[in-house]
C-alpha cells in the first residue's frame, strides 16, 4: 500500500529517554522515525525528561501533536543504597545486588526501570487511552512494565519496538566473558531474559525488530510473535560526505565510532587495541586511532597515547569521520543493527566490520564493506583499503548506492505499515 493511502492514526509512543538528533543508536532512531511520522499522524510522546534534556524536549514539541515529561526522581537514584554503599563500597554493593537479582529479580536491564516507572504508571493514569489508536512502547525492557502490569487494558492496541533480543546478547557476553563469577551471572541473565522476551512477545499485538535475524531469533523463542521488521536507517542528507573535504583525510587513520557506556562499543575496543592493533603496527607503526563516543570507561581512557585519540563526548563526529581514512567496527557482541556503519557509508567511507557488526544489513563482504572475524583478517583487510585505491573506490561506491535505501523517510513506512495492520 502507498504511504499517502494509510489513513491518519493518533499514537502513543512511550520511552524512558528523550529521543534526538544527533545522539546514539537508538535515540537517533526514535526521533528520526517520529519526526518523518509526525508530518502525517498525530502522535503523543510520553518520555523522562533530566535537567540537560530540555533543550531536546523542546524541540520535540514543534515535532509531537504533545508530549507528557516524566521527571525522574533524582534524588531517590542518587541515594539509592546510601547506607549499605558507604559500608560495603560501590563494587561490593553493586557485586551483593546483582548477586541478589539472580535470585529474585527480573532481568537487570528490565529491574533498573523500576526507580522511575511509578511516575509513567501515574501520567498513564491521567489520560485517556481510549483516544489512541496504538501504544507503541520503545524499548522491550519497558515493555513488562505496563503491559505485564496490568496498566495498559488488553483491548488497546499495543506494540513493541526490540531495539536488540536482548537474550542474543546476553548469550555472546556469556560466551566472551572469563571470570567464573561473572559467567554465572550472564548465563542466568542470558536464561532470565529468554523468559522475559517471551512473555513480552504473547503480551504485545506486534514486536518490532530491526532484522531478518532478530526476527528468526525472536520467533526462536515464542514462535507465535507478531513480528514486522522496521530497519535501522540513517539521514542521508547529514551524513553525506562533503566532497570538498576529500584532501583532508589523515592517512593510515581509523575510526570507531559509539556510546561507550555500551559495553559491546567497549568491547569492541578493548578487543581491537589488544588484538589487531599491534598486528598492524608490524607492518604500519605509525598507524593511528580515534575512540569517538560519549562516557569511554576508565578502561578505554587508559588505551590514549600518542597514536590513540579517545575524544569522549563530542558535538559532531562528522568531522572525526571525514578526515579518517578507514570506519572499523570490529563488535564481537551485539543484536539489532549497527546505525554506525549506515553513517559511515553515507559519508562515503570504507569499512571493515566484523560478521556481527553487520549483523541484519543487507551488505555483501567485498561489494559493500570488508568482514573478517579473526583478528589477522581484520588487519589484512584494513592494509588492504590503505593501499588499495581502487578497492577503497569501489567499496566507497557501492556503499554510497545502499544507503540510499536506508533513509529515515523510506524506513518510516515500514512502521507506518506496521501501526496500520495493527489496528487493523
Amino acid at each position: 500500500m502507498d504511504h499517502d493511502l494509510y489513513p491518519k492514526m493518533n499514537i502513543l509512543i512511550i520511552t524512558d529517554s528523550v529521543p534526538y538528533f544527533p545522539g546514539p543508536g537508538s535515540a537517533m532512531r526514535e526521533f528520526c522515525l517520529i519526526e518523518a511520522l509526525a508530518k502525517k499522524h498525530k502522535i503523543c510522546l510520553m518520555t523522562t525528561c533530566w535537567p540537560h534534556d530540555m533543550a531536546r524536549v523542546e524541540a520535540l514539541k514543534k515535532i509531537c501533536s504533545k508530549v507528557i515529561v516524566i521527571t525522574p526522581p533524582v534524588e531517590r537514584l542518587r541515594k539509592r543504597g546510601g547506607l549499605m554503599k558507604k559500608i560495603l563500597g560501590e563494587g561490593n554493593y553493586r557485586r551483593l545486588t546483582r548477586f541478589f537479582n539472580i535470585i529474585t529479580k527480573p532481568p537487570e536491564r528490565v529491574y533498573g526501570a523500576h526507580w522511575y516507572i511509578a511516575a509513567f504508571h501515574d501520567a498513564l493514569g491521567g489520560i485517556d487511552l481510549s483516544v489512541f489508536d496504538l501504544i507503541q512502547i520503545e524499548r522491550s525492557e519497558l515493555a513488562w512494565w505496563f503491559a505485564g502490569r496490568g496498566k495498559i487494558k488488553k483491548e488497546i492496541r499495543k506494540i513493541v519496538t526490540f531495539h536488540d533480543v536482548n537474550s542474543i546478547l546476553e548469550q555472546r557476553i556469556y560466551e566472551q566473558v572469563v571470570s567464573p563469577r561473572w559467567k554465572i551471572f550472564k548465563f542466568t541473565e542470558w536464561r532470565k531474559t529468554i523468559a522475559y522476551e517471551k512473555k513480552v512477545a504473547y503480551q504485545y499485538d506486534n514486536c518490532i525488530v530491526t532484522s531478518k535475524k532478530d526476527a528468526e531469533n525472536l520467533l526462536s523463542i515464542y514462535p507465535k510473535a507478531k513480528i514486522s521488521i522496521v530497519p535501522n536507517g540513517t539521514k542521508i542528507d547529514y551524513f553525506r560526505a562533503n566532497k570538498s573535504h576529500a584532501g583532508d583525510i589523515e592517512p593510515l587513520s581509523l575510526i570507531f565510532c559509539g556510546s561507550m557506556q555500551w559495553y559491546p562499543n567497549e568491547d569492541a575496543m578493548l578487543f581491537f587495541c589488544k588484538e589487531i592493533l599491534p598486528l598492524l603496527r608490524k607492518d604500519i607503526p605509525k598507524v593511528k586511532l580515534y575512540i569517538v563516543g560519549t562516557n569511554p570507561s576508565e578502561r578505554v581512557k587508559m588505551l590514549s597515547n600518542d597514536f590513540i585519540t579517545v575524544t569522549g563526548s563530542v558535538d559532531d563526529v562528522r568531522p572525526y569521520v571525514t578526515k579518517s581514512a578507514v570506519y572499523i567496527v570490529p563488535i564481537r557482541i551485539g543484536g539489532g543493527t549497527r546505525l554506525k556503519i549506515l553513517e559511515a557509508l553515507s559519508m562515503g567511507k570504507p569499512v571493515v566490520t566484523t560478521s556481527i557488526g553487520c549483523e541484519g544489513l543487507n551488505v555483501v563482504n567485498r561489494k559493500h564493506l570488508l568482514i573478517a572475524d579473526s583478528p589477522i583478517e581484520f588487519a589484512n583487510n584494513i592494509k588492504r583499503v590503505f593501499f588499495d585505491k581502487k578497492l577503497c573506490n569501489q567499496l566507497t561506491q557501492h556503499g554510497n548506492d545502499l544507503v540510499n535505501k536506508y533513509d529515515w523517510d523510506v524506513i518510516s513506512k515500514s512502521l507506518e505499515k506496521a501501526w496500520y495492520e495493527t489496528i487493523n
